[in-house]
């Protein structure tokens, strides 16, 4: 524009690479008109929205909070034994020492048959309320407060087992030993097994003799026996029934 000071407008041409010679009277409408369809266009998005709130919400929300929404406090462990396809066909899942059903959150709402079992109470009682207040609601896992050593299910009814931070509370050896026989046991062939434990491997120096007795864990949330558990690990255990 400093170049056509004193000069007739449209007289000015500058090529446009697809409607070739242009003045600066059109140059001016051409992008006027441009403009004016980006506006048109954001009024519509805006409409829609305002006549679809889900998809409003969905506008709205952060990256972190819609994958919060879709798959909850899920471990991460067992979040990536999803992304590797390990519950594709086993829809028929136990989580044992649910909690309030955290692990389960993203499979029921994906159609899994979901079970759980916890000693506390309460974690239950949420267990069955939380998915009473999604939109849509949906039926709770078919849960029960119980004892790891003794499951109420059938041999071989389970497609997976879900273990996560439960069993390194054991009460000794032997407990040990009869959760990890039920949940064996109750498993079916070609079903998969998914434990998570706490471990005391690279803190024998830390902990000293400690490292072969029961502990309170940092937060002081329980006993961590931390001799009893033959198999401890600071990763996930994942192992299919033959």
């Amino acid at each position: 524009m400093t170049a056509a000071d004193g000069l007739a407008l449209s007289r000015v041409i500058h090529e446009h690479p697809r409607f070739g010679a242009l003045n600066v009277y059109q140059w001016a409408g051409f992008l006027a008109a441009h403009e004016s369809r980006h506006a048109q266009q954001i009024r519509d998005i805006a409409s829609q929205l305002a006549r679809d709130p889900v998809k409003a919400a969905r506008h709205s929300v952060t990256t972190s909070a819609e994958l919060r929404d879709t798959f909850g406090e899920i471990d991460i462990y067992l979040f990536d034994q999803l992304l590797k396809g390990r519950f594709d066909t086993r829809r028929r899942v136990l989580d044992a020492g649910c909690g309030d059903g955290r692990n389960l959150h993203y499979l029921l709402r994906a159609g899994f048959d979901c079970f759980g079992i916890d000693e506390d109470a309460r974690s239950i009682d949420r267990c069955a309320a939380v998915p009473r207040t999604w939109r849509p609601p949906l039926p709770p896992a078919t849960s029960c407060v119980g004892d790891l050593a003794a499951l109420p299910w059938d041999a071989a009814s389970m497609d997976a087992v879900i273990c996560s931070a439960v069993l390194h509370f054991s009460k000794d050896a032997v407990h040990f030993g009869r959760m990890l026989t039920e949940l064996w046991r109750v498993l079916a062939p070609g079903g998969l097994f998914f434990a998570r434990l706490a471990s005391n491997i690279g803190l024998e120096r830390v902990l000293g003799e400690r490292a072969a007795k029961r502990m309170r864990l940092p937060d002081g949330s329980g006993s961590l026996s931390s001799s009893t558990s033959p198999c401890s690990s600071s990763g996930p255990i994942v192992s299919a029934r033959s």
